[in-house]
């Protein structure tokens, strides 16, 4: 599985899973989801938009079991 993980307010929370590597720069999330996230092995960083803030780009981590 492969996990995309957002940090706020120094917490890191899962905001998605897919079961392949579809994670890429500037696909929008619901980053109010937060589900919980235990480490993984990191696989590279990406920029996100949020559905509730479509306009700045968000830092995100690609992580996969």
């Amino acid at each position: 599985m492969y996990y995309l993980i957002i940090e706020t307010m120094d917490m890191r929370r899962c905001i998605d899973m897919s079961e392949t590597d579809c994670y890429r720069e500037g696909m929008v999330f619901d980053c109010s989801l937060g589900m919980v996230f235990e480490d993984k092995t990191f696989v590279r960083d990406v920029g996100i938009r949020c559905k509730s803030n479509p306009g700045p780009i968000i830092p995100a981590s690609v992580y996969c079991d």
